[in-house]
């Protein structure tokens, strides 16, 4: 209580003679008034009761209500100002914003922001003329990106959101019919790619161009320091050893670019030109988040149904002719052999791969029958059907929960042993191989040459038949040769 007061009057003989208190050089105030009342939004709210619980006399009580009003006037003097501070700044925010007539609340015209320079207006003059995706327009497109990213960053700091970002991208290509991407539903995604951040996803030139500029300038950029680390190794395994002009910029473009039909060509040729960065990374680096950095590099690695990691296979691989007759071959030699195995399996490939599985074990492989309990897919691990498990649309939830296994996994959208959709799942990340599902079983080979995996010791003979009767890029295992003669 005696904090209170002294707040608001001072530790003076009129607060003492007001309150009928002790003196100033007193230790302590009488009886009545010592109580705990440390602040002062507490005393104004003491009301009728507190003065008759306090035995204060008509006076007191007077003089008491008239420094309570004095407290709530000071009060609401204080908020008032308060406020106008605060509409004055945003005032002041909201000139800053409207300089040029643009609130990025919704789609503009981007030219406003390229007339603000000669390179920005030359760019107009450019995309105005460009009707085809040529050598001209991807030079064009990189002259952009320091236009429109540091507009961003001028108005909104490094880090702009992911909705200024967007509605830049939506005015860039509705302005510009020839900067859209192929995919109608997002026309913008070649600039920015709504929650396409994240591993193995492509985020859109704008976003990766700010990410550039954060590093360049030094600026905070939010990545862990892990991944600052790997994304360094990354980087340098890839451009150590190699020489050539424009290497650096041509992995940079394979970054950014957009995968689709009208750019697959360039993608394709751009892709054949890079192979030896990749081969580098595979040879330097040999830990085991080599997938995380090699996506992470090249992020269009998993696009196209796995095109591309079939394109490094060959080249990995330059003196290997893959003959699909040599499967078709021992496909019928092994249906015919072992006629009586799996016959409820419908599908010819799926019989085949079990047929193999079970005549070529490795050491360590789970048997039919674990003592009592039968185990229901014979090709787990390899192999794996989730329709009855997971909705059709969530095959994400199943990736992130699996643990069988570390290596590649094929992922089939289907009844036990039955054809459907197929993906491949590497770490926590997964990628369409489309629905023939021989041809995304061959991809599941490739991808593990392609991310340097091992395969795992208890699925090592049967992979061993693939790798040396049907690619022809390793030696077949004993074990693989001595079924090979039982077909014979």
């Amino acid at each position: 209580m005696r904090g209170a007061i002294i707040v608001i009057a001072g530790d003076t003989l009129a607060v003492h003679e007001l309150f009928g208190l002790l003196g100033p050089s007193a230790n302590m105030f009488c009886r009545e008034f010592h109580e705990e009342i440390v602040d002062v939004e507490t005393f104004s709210l003491l009301d009728e009761t507190d003065f008759n619980r306090l035995n204060l006399n008509t006076g007191q009580r007077k003089k008491n209500q008239k420094i309570q009003a004095e407290i709530i006037s000071n009060s609401k003097n204080t908020t008032k100002e308060s406020i106008k501070n605060e509409l004055y700044e945003e005032y002041e925010y909201i000139e800053q914003e409207d300089e040029l007539g643009v609130s990025l609340e919704k789609e503009f015209d981007i030219d406003c922001v390229f007339q603000q320079t000669p390179e920005g207006r030359n760019i107009i003059e450019l995309l105005k003329e460009q009707n085809s995706i040529n050598s001209k327009l991807i030079k064009a497109i990189t002259t952009v990106l320091p236009e429109v990213s540091e507009y961003l960053i001028n108005r909104f700091g490094y880090h702009p959101s992911a909705h200024h970002k967007n509605v830049v991208a939506l005015s860039l290509v509705n302005k510009y019919d020839v900067l859209k991407s192929n995919s109608a539903a997002m026309p913008q995604a070649l600039w920015f790619y709504p929650h396409g951040r994240g591993h193995g996803r492509h985020s859109g030139k704008l976003h990766y161009h700010i990410e550039y500029m954060v590093k360049k300038f030094e600026k905070q950029i939010r990545r862990t320091k892990e991944e600052n680390a790997d994304s360094a190794k990354a980087h340098n395994a890839a451009n150590d050893d190699l020489t050539g002009d424009g290497l650096v910029d041509m992995i940079t473009k394979l970054k950014f670019i957009v995968p689709s039909e009208a750019s697959f060509e360039v993608i394709k040729t751009d892709w054949m030109k890079t192979v030896e960065a990749r081969n580098v990374l595979r040879k330097k680096d040999k830990s085991e988040d080599l997938a995380d950095k090699m996506t992470d590099m090249f992020p269009l690695s998993t696009a196209f149904n796995g095109l591309l990691i079939n394109l490094d296979f060959t080249q990995m691989f330059p003196e290997t002719i893959e003959n699909s007759s040599n499967w078709s071959l021992l496909q019928d030699k092994v249906l015919t052999k072992f006629k009586h195995f799996h016959p409820t399996v419908n599908t010819q490939f799926i019989r085949s791969l079990l047929i193999i599985k079970e005549k070529n074990p490795s050491r360590g492989a789970k048997r039919a029958n674990k003592g009592s309990q039968k185990i229901s897919n014979l090709l787990e691990g390899i192999v794996e059907w989730i329709k009855k498990m997971y909705p059709e649309d969530d095959i994400n939830q199943y990736v992130v929960g699996y643990r069988s296994t570390k290596n590649p996994v094929m992922i089939v959208k289907a009844q036990l042993y039955a054809e459907g959709e197929c993906y491949i799942r590497i770490g926590k990340r997964f990628f369409s191989v489309g629905s023939e599902i021989e041809q995304a079983f061959t991809t599941l080979i490739k991808t593990h040459y392609f991310f340097s995996y091992k395969f795992e010791p208890a699925h090592a003979n049967f992979f061993s038949l693939f790798t040396g009767a049907i690619l022809n890029v390793a030696k077949p295992s004993t074990t693989v040769t001595d079924f090979l003669v039982q077909l014979k």
